[in-house]
């Protein structure tokens, strides 16, 4: 068996070896195999992009045993125990009302049951959760926990306040007040942005996003002076912070919907060793007409070239309307070395669905254990794979 799908991750491989004699007697012998991983780039290290680059490839439905009538966005993937095995977080809601968080405890077989033992506070929830992601904010080795969470999905939008989560290593407490943070925040991801050597966090929150700047204890700043005008100006829904080009420097990937000029344009950010991201250093990705709700990045070299693919996931949508948040679009797109995009759009089978749901996010991870990274919907109830051929196409 193996314990953890991915290319990163140390994956223990056990292999049984039977020997059947002349008189039919048999014997078995067992050799557990760990396999090393594919170094991550240096400036990936603690995001909350890499921490979930190991997640075990779950069925939502059939793990979430409580609030199953809740939807659920917003799930992180981190030994929240001390045990040596991946747990779940989950952040459900109604939107209506708050719905407490849920945690399920993994354990060496890949089963889950539910607690709330981890929560110093059971009762904390949100409205309308988005987003988890998980970091050591705290720089205590433990890894800790950011919820986004935008209110009521409906006008006047009022919006709630994002919830921070501290581990001790066996529970998860409350960490820094932030109520005066009320927004319609709806995406978001951990890097260290100003470059001293902590995780901090872009807040994706429609018009004035921001970021929280950490001053390494797990406290954090509001900061707008390094985040794009066009994050604070336009409304930018979904982000990441990953190293695109491989240049050693983390980037900021942003996108909302791409209806009108009045919208946020899905934009990459280029990182240059200094907090400062404005449009000066950036390159625009194209929409995919129809489905220009943009929900995710994700990115990883999956034709084995050096050059890092990127998967935008979108939702449909476009100036009509009619079609919003109904369907999905896979965007493939390779980064080149003049930080322009080469479409490959060629390379990927049924990429485009105008009728099954939408999903929020895509996982890379070798999924066939075949040396190559694959695309995979982070929700194996969908069985949405594309399956690598070691060249870059991806078949579905």
């Amino acid at each position: 068996f193996v314990d953890v799908p991915s290319y990163y991750c140390s994956v223990t491989v056990t292999i049984r070896v039977t020997v059947t004699d002349n008189q039919n007697a048999t014997a078995n012998a067992d050799t557990i195999i760990q396999v090393s991983p594919m170094p991550r780039l240096s400036a990936e290290e603690g995001t909350s992009y890499s921490v979930e680059l190991c997640a075990p490839y779950i069925d939502r439905i059939a793990l979430r045993t409580e609030n199953p009538e809740n939807f659920a966005h917003a799930l992180t993937y981190a030994d929240f125990n001390n045990d040596g095995i991946t747990d779940i977080f989950v952040a459900s809601g109604n939107s209506m009302t708050r719905t407490p968080f849920e945690m399920y405890i993994g354990d060496d077989s890949q089963q889950y049951q539910y607690t709330q033992t981890l929560f110093s506070d059971p009762t904390l929830g949100q409205i309308h959760p988005r987003r988890a992601i998980t970091s050591d904010f705290n720089s205590d080795g433990q890894p800790d926990v950011f919820v986004l969470g935008h209110g009521v999905d409906a006008s006047p939008f009022p919006g709630e306040y994002n919830i921070l989560l501290v581990s001790s290593g066996n529970q998860l407490s409350p960490g820094q007040d932030l109520a005066t943070f009320v927004g319609f925040n709806h995406g978001g991801a951990a890097a260290d942005i100003d470059l001293d050597t902590d995780m901090d966090i872009v807040v994706a929150t429609g018009k004035n996003s921001y970021f929280l700047l950490n001053d390494g204890t797990g406290f954090f700043t509001y900061n707008q002076t390094d985040i794009p005008m066009e994050m604070i100006v336009l409304p930018a829904f979904s982000a990441e912070l990953l190293d695109l080009d491989m240049d050693g420097f983390v980037d900021l990937l942003a996108g909302g919907h791409e209806f009108t000029p009045d919208d946020m344009p899905t934009i990459v950010y280029w990182g240059d060793g200094t907090s400062d991201y404005s449009i000066a250093e950036s390159t625009m990705i194209p929409a995919v007409p129809n489905y220009q709700v943009v929900l995710d990045f994700d990115a990883g070299d999956l034709d084995g070239n050096g050059l890092r693919e990127l998967i935008v996931t979108r939702a449909g949508g476009g100036t009509d309307a009619v079609n919003f948040y109904k369907g999905y679009a896979v965007q493939y797109l390779e980064t080149q070395t003049d930080r322009t995009f080469l479409d490959k759009s060629s390379a990927i089978a049924d990429s485009v669905s105008a009728t099954e749901d939408w999903f929020s996010s895509i996982r890379l991870t070798d999924i066939d254990f075949d040396a190559d990274l694959d695309v995979v919907v982070d929700d194996a109830s969908r069985q949405l794979i594309w399956l690598n051929d070691g060249q870059g196409n991806l078949a579905h």
